[in-house]
């Protein structure tokens, strides 16, 4: 026809490569990496950015919490607690430190005979597998951690697992993303 198109008419007519719904941890880190391989991307929420699952592990990166066996999760769970630095060192110099990012490690404890044998047999194979695992005593418990319960009968703690807030991790990748050139 001639006539000029309104800039909501515009963006309609654009064609994406990839649209991707939701905005939290996992939409916007698929985004970011689609973008970088020159992939034109949107990201569709109808929330604010991060808003639902992203918050649901409370920035907690464990693998191990709920792993009774060797399965393909659990390794995956793995490989990504080991490349998180990785991911983080992309995002920026600063990344770390803005996404509070910390490794202080994790104690799981046990109140009743039932879970010290749950917790007793979780940290058995996980150790024979090579983990950095302990298993602690209530005493070594209430030693590493005074304010826990005296009624812990024992504790298994894993060093490694970090935290950070996600929140502030779920903003950083949604400025890195849009640096890439997502939508």
């Amino acid at each position: 026809e001639g006539r000029r198109r309104s800039p909501e008419e515009k963006r309609v007519m654009k064609t994406y490569d990839a649209v991707i719904l939701g905005a939290g941890i996992a939409g916007l880190s698929v985004a970011r990496e689609l973008a970088k391989l020159k992939k034109r991307v949107l990201v569709l929420d109808p929330d604010k950015v991060g808003g639902n699952a992203s918050r649901a592990a409370a920035g907690t990166l464990d693998p191990y919490t709920e792993a009774t066996e060797e399965t393909a999760l659990f390794r995956l769970g793995l490989k990504a607690l080991d490349t998180y630095s990785a991911f983080l060192d992309e995002l920026g110099a600063s990344a770390r430190r803005e996404a509070e990012y910390e490794k202080l490690g994790v104690l799981y404890l046990a109140t009743a005979p039932e879970d010290k044998s749950l917790l007793k047999a979780r940290f058995e194979w996980q150790k024979k597998r090579g983990l950095p695992v302990q298993f602690l005593s209530g005493d070594e418990v209430r030693k590493l951690e005074p304010c826990a319960t005296g009624r812990a009968q024992a504790g298994v703690f894993y060093p490694e697992i970090p935290k950070l807030n996600p929140e502030k991790l779920t903003h950083l990748i949604f400025k890195s993303a849009q640096r890439a050139g997502v939508e």
